[in-house]
Protein backbone atom coordinates (compact mmCIF):
# COMPACT_ATOMS: atom_id res chain seq x y z
CA UNK A 1 0.00 0.00 0.00
CA UNK A 2 1.33 3.44 -0.90
CA UNK A 3 2.21 5.66 2.02
CA UNK A 4 1.39 9.35 2.23
CA UNK A 5 3.18 12.50 3.29
CA UNK A 6 0.58 14.63 4.99
CA UNK A 7 -2.66 14.01 3.11
CA UNK A 8 -1.31 13.86 -0.43
CA UNK A 9 1.12 11.75 -2.37
CA UNK A 10 4.06 13.54 -3.92
CA UNK A 11 3.09 14.43 -7.49
CA UNK A 12 6.14 14.06 -9.75
CA UNK A 13 6.65 15.27 -13.34
CA UNK A 14 9.53 14.78 -15.75
CA UNK A 15 11.26 17.06 -18.24
CA UNK A 16 13.80 15.38 -20.47
CA UNK A 17 14.19 15.59 -24.23
CA UNK A 18 15.01 11.85 -24.50
CA UNK A 19 11.88 9.65 -24.78
CA UNK A 20 13.70 6.56 -23.51
CA UNK A 21 14.77 8.41 -20.36
CA UNK A 22 11.24 9.68 -19.73
CA UNK A 23 9.83 6.18 -20.20
CA UNK A 24 12.44 4.67 -17.90
CA UNK A 25 11.80 7.23 -15.17
CA UNK A 26 8.05 6.74 -15.46
CA UNK A 27 8.48 3.00 -14.98
CA UNK A 28 10.83 3.59 -12.06
CA UNK A 29 8.49 6.05 -10.34
CA UNK A 30 5.58 3.64 -10.66
CA UNK A 31 7.31 1.35 -8.19
CA UNK A 32 8.05 3.94 -5.51
CA UNK A 33 5.80 4.57 -2.50
CA UNK A 34 4.58 8.06 -1.63
CA UNK A 35 4.74 9.12 -5.28
CA UNK A 36 2.23 9.79 -8.04
CA UNK A 37 3.53 10.06 -11.59
CA UNK A 38 1.88 13.19 -13.02
CA UNK A 39 3.22 13.23 -16.57
CA UNK A 40 6.24 14.08 -18.66
CA UNK A 41 7.36 16.27 -21.53
CA UNK A 42 10.41 16.78 -23.69
CA UNK A 43 9.50 20.41 -24.38
CA UNK A 44 10.64 23.00 -21.79
CA UNK A 45 7.95 25.34 -23.09
CA UNK A 46 5.24 22.96 -21.83
CA UNK A 47 6.53 22.64 -18.28
CA UNK A 48 4.35 25.39 -16.80
CA UNK A 49 1.24 23.83 -18.36
CA UNK A 50 2.20 20.37 -17.06
CA UNK A 51 2.87 21.66 -13.57
CA UNK A 52 -0.39 23.59 -13.37
CA UNK A 53 -2.63 20.99 -15.00
CA UNK A 54 -1.32 18.02 -13.05
CA UNK A 55 -0.51 19.86 -9.80
CA UNK A 56 3.13 18.74 -9.99
CA UNK A 57 5.00 19.16 -6.71
CA UNK A 58 8.42 17.87 -7.79
CA UNK A 59 9.86 18.16 -11.31
CA UNK A 60 12.70 15.89 -12.35
CA UNK A 61 14.57 18.07 -14.81
CA UNK A 62 17.50 17.20 -17.05
CA UNK A 63 20.59 19.29 -16.41
CA UNK A 64 20.60 20.87 -19.87
CA UNK A 65 17.22 22.55 -19.26
CA UNK A 66 17.46 23.22 -15.52
CA UNK A 67 18.53 26.87 -15.37
CA UNK A 68 16.05 27.99 -18.05
CA UNK A 69 13.19 26.05 -16.44
CA UNK A 70 13.96 27.54 -13.04
CA UNK A 71 13.72 31.02 -14.50
CA UNK A 72 10.43 30.21 -16.24
CA UNK A 73 8.74 28.53 -13.28
CA UNK A 74 9.91 30.99 -10.62
CA UNK A 75 7.13 33.41 -11.55
CA UNK A 76 4.36 30.99 -12.50
CA UNK A 77 4.96 27.99 -10.23
CA UNK A 78 6.65 29.29 -7.11
CA UNK A 79 5.84 26.16 -5.07
CA UNK A 80 7.47 23.78 -7.55
CA UNK A 81 10.55 21.91 -6.33
CA UNK A 82 13.01 21.19 -9.16
CA UNK A 83 15.22 18.13 -8.79
CA UNK A 84 18.08 18.17 -11.29
CA UNK A 85 19.08 14.81 -12.76
CA UNK A 86 22.40 14.40 -14.54
CA UNK A 87 24.22 11.45 -16.04
CA UNK A 88 27.66 13.08 -15.89
CA UNK A 89 29.75 14.12 -12.85
CA UNK A 90 28.51 17.44 -11.40
CA UNK A 91 30.13 20.49 -12.92
CA UNK A 92 29.67 24.24 -12.76
CA UNK A 93 26.33 23.99 -14.57
CA UNK A 94 24.93 21.89 -11.72
CA UNK A 95 26.20 24.43 -9.19
CA UNK A 96 24.55 27.18 -11.24
CA UNK A 97 21.25 25.27 -11.20
CA UNK A 98 21.38 24.96 -7.41
CA UNK A 99 22.17 28.65 -7.07
CA UNK A 100 19.26 29.43 -9.42
CA UNK A 101 16.81 27.70 -7.12
CA UNK A 102 16.91 23.95 -7.76
CA UNK A 103 16.08 22.09 -4.56
CA UNK A 104 18.21 19.08 -5.26
CA UNK A 105 20.57 17.11 -7.46
CA UNK A 106 20.75 13.42 -8.24
CA UNK A 107 23.08 11.34 -10.37
CA UNK A 108 21.24 9.10 -12.80
CA UNK A 109 22.93 6.04 -11.30
CA UNK A 110 21.69 6.80 -7.76
CA UNK A 111 20.16 3.94 -5.80
CA UNK A 112 16.40 3.56 -5.37
CA UNK A 113 16.54 4.60 -1.70
CA UNK A 114 18.36 7.83 -2.55
CA UNK A 115 15.75 8.73 -5.18
CA UNK A 116 12.98 8.32 -2.64
CA UNK A 117 14.89 10.30 0.00
CA UNK A 118 15.46 13.08 -2.54
CA UNK A 119 11.77 13.29 -3.51
CA UNK A 120 10.68 13.42 0.11
CA UNK A 121 13.28 16.05 0.97
CA UNK A 122 12.57 18.52 -1.81
CA UNK A 123 8.79 18.03 -1.57
CA UNK A 124 8.95 19.21 2.05
CA UNK A 125 11.13 22.23 1.34
CA UNK A 126 14.50 20.71 2.15
CA UNK A 127 17.53 20.40 -0.11
CA UNK A 128 19.01 17.14 -1.35
CA UNK A 129 22.49 17.07 -2.85
CA UNK A 130 24.21 14.05 -4.32
CA UNK A 131 27.34 13.01 -2.45
CA UNK A 132 29.53 13.97 -5.43
CA UNK A 133 28.04 17.47 -5.62
CA UNK A 134 28.32 17.99 -1.86
CA UNK A 135 32.02 17.10 -2.05
CA UNK A 136 32.52 19.49 -4.95
CA UNK A 137 30.84 22.35 -3.09
CA UNK A 138 33.05 21.71 -0.06
CA UNK A 139 36.13 21.71 -2.29
CA UNK A 140 35.05 24.99 -3.87
CA UNK A 141 34.49 26.56 -0.46
CA UNK A 142 37.87 25.45 0.86
CA UNK A 143 39.93 25.95 -2.27
CA UNK A 144 40.99 29.13 -4.09
CA UNK A 145 38.47 30.72 -6.42
CA UNK A 146 38.88 29.81 -10.08
CA UNK A 147 38.89 32.27 -12.94
CA UNK A 148 35.69 31.97 -15.02
CA UNK A 149 37.42 30.32 -17.98
CA UNK A 150 38.94 27.70 -15.64
CA UNK A 151 35.45 26.39 -14.85
CA UNK A 152 34.92 25.37 -18.50
CA UNK A 153 35.28 21.81 -19.69
CA UNK A 154 37.92 21.10 -22.32
CA UNK A 155 35.40 21.21 -25.18
CA UNK A 156 33.70 24.33 -23.78
CA UNK A 157 37.07 26.05 -23.60
CA UNK A 158 37.81 25.13 -27.22
CA UNK A 159 34.49 26.61 -28.35
CA UNK A 160 35.08 29.68 -26.17
CA UNK A 161 38.45 30.35 -27.79
CA UNK A 162 37.12 29.93 -31.33
CA UNK A 163 34.27 32.33 -30.60
CA UNK A 164 36.67 34.79 -28.97
CA UNK A 165 38.84 34.63 -32.08
CA UNK A 166 35.90 35.60 -34.25
CA UNK A 167 34.74 32.26 -35.62
CA UNK A 168 31.00 31.92 -36.18
CA UNK A 169 28.95 29.00 -34.88
CA UNK A 170 28.61 27.76 -38.47
CA UNK A 171 32.38 27.78 -38.94
CA UNK A 172 32.98 25.97 -35.66
CA UNK A 173 30.37 23.38 -36.61
CA UNK A 174 32.48 22.33 -39.59
CA UNK A 175 34.42 20.18 -37.13
CA UNK A 176 33.43 16.51 -37.64
CA UNK A 177 32.61 16.13 -33.94
CA UNK A 178 30.26 19.11 -33.67
CA UNK A 179 26.91 20.13 -35.10
CA UNK A 180 25.53 23.66 -35.24
CA UNK A 181 23.06 22.76 -32.48
CA UNK A 182 25.87 21.40 -30.30
CA UNK A 183 27.92 24.54 -30.82
CA UNK A 184 24.94 26.67 -29.84
CA UNK A 185 24.55 24.62 -26.67
CA UNK A 186 28.24 25.01 -25.81
CA UNK A 187 28.07 28.74 -26.48
CA UNK A 188 25.12 29.10 -24.10
CA UNK A 189 26.95 27.14 -21.42
CA UNK A 190 30.12 29.20 -21.84
CA UNK A 191 28.25 32.50 -21.57
CA UNK A 192 26.31 31.21 -18.56
CA UNK A 193 29.37 29.95 -16.71
CA UNK A 194 31.43 33.04 -17.43
CA UNK A 195 28.48 35.37 -16.77
CA UNK A 196 28.93 37.12 -20.10
CA UNK A 197 26.35 38.02 -22.74
CA UNK A 198 27.95 38.17 -26.19
CA UNK A 199 30.81 36.99 -28.40
CA UNK A 200 32.43 40.41 -28.11
CA UNK A 201 32.48 39.95 -24.34
CA UNK A 202 34.30 36.65 -24.88
CA UNK A 203 36.86 38.36 -27.11
CA UNK A 204 37.46 41.12 -24.57
CA UNK A 205 37.79 38.59 -21.76
CA UNK A 206 40.29 36.45 -23.71
CA UNK A 207 42.43 39.49 -24.58
CA UNK A 208 42.27 40.90 -21.04
CA UNK A 209 43.38 37.60 -19.58
CA UNK A 210 46.06 37.07 -22.24
CA UNK A 211 44.52 33.87 -23.54
CA UNK A 212 45.25 34.83 -27.13
CA UNK A 213 47.68 37.08 -28.91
Amino acid sequence: MARFIGEKMISVGILDRRPIVRAGLELFLAGLPDLRFAGHTGDPGKVVSLVRTEDVRVLICSLSHAVDVLRETREHCSELAVLVLSDVPPDELVVQAIRSGAKGHLQADARRAEFLDAFRAVATGRTHLSASLAEQLIDKREGPAKAPHETLSEREFQVFMKLAQGSSAVEIAKSPALSAKTVATYRSRVLEKMQLTSNSDLTYYAMKNRLMA
